[in-house]
This record gives C-alpha cells, sequence and structure tokens, in this order.
C-alpha cells in the first residue's frame, strides 16, 4: 500500500499500516470530555493526544464539530505532531477552510488566531484537492 500526504510518498507495503478514521464531531465532542477530565477514547484511540502518532490517520467532515477553544487547542496539538513526525494524514471538509474559519469566528470571536494556526498545520500537512460538480 502507498500512501501520499504532504507532497511526500509512504511505502507501507512491509508494515501493517495502522489507520485511525475520526469524525470532526468526534474529535471536537472528545475534546470538550478531555478539558473536563473525562475519558475520551475513540475507535480505541484512549487520548486524543496520541492520534499525533498514529502512523495514518483520516480526520472527516472536520468543519462539521463544534469547536470550542479546547477542542481548537487539542487539533491544532495533534496536528503539530503529525507534521513534526512527517505522517501522513486526510481530513475532509464539506465547505471551505474559509467557511469553517467563519463559522468558529461567529462562536468564538477571540479563537479565530488558533483558527488560523490550526488551518496553517493542515496546509503544512496536506496538499489541498477539491471535488466538486463539474461546471
Amino acid at each position: 500500500m502507498r500512501a501520499v500526504s504532504g507532497g511526500r510518498d509512504y511505502d507501507t507495503s512491509g508494515e501493517v499500516a495502522y489507520v485511525a478514521f475520526v469524525r470532526g464531531v468526534e474529535f471536537a465532542q472528545a475534546a470538550v470530555a478531555e478539558a473536563k477530565g473525562e475519558r475520551s477514547e475513540i475507535h480505541g484511540v484512549p487520548r486524543l493526544s496520541n492520534l499525533g502518532g498514529v502512523p495514518f490517520l483520516v480526520l472527516d467532515d472536520l468543519d462539521a464539530g463544534n469547536w470550542t477553544p479546547a477542542s481548537l487547542a487539542a487539533l491544532y496539538l495533534v496536528m503539530d505532531d503529525r507534521l513534526g513526525r512527517e505522517l501522513p494524514t486526510i481530513i475532509s471538509f464539506n465547505g471551505t477552510a474559509e467557511d469553517w474559519r467563519k463559522t468558529v469566528e461567529g462562536r468564538y470571536p477571540g479563537e479565530v488566531l488558533m483558527v488560523d494556526k490550526v488551518l496553517r498545520r493542515i496546509r503544512d500537512t496536506c496538499t489541498p484537492v477539491a471535488f466538486g460538480k463539474k461546471k
């Protein structure tokens, strides 16, 4: 199996790939639970911070979560860790990054700087691919 992320090519044919598939809603909820000191296991991953070291991460519908200051901080730490480790990540948005930014800014105006930091990590970690109908 071959995986490509951020312009890097990973050959995983000689190893068992561990893929974590996490929906944005689940990530945001787990981050709030962890911030309250509660357990937050998602698909066998006991803590969100562990997602930084998962060999292959898929974050689906990232913009669908109810992002709070705690969940944005957790997302930033995971993306920063993945960037440092050069691990492949797939992130899907239903809208655009700018739409997500505006949504979070509407709920938490002071968090727009954290959203920008997260988006920079995503840009540094991932290669954007737009899907949609041909016009």
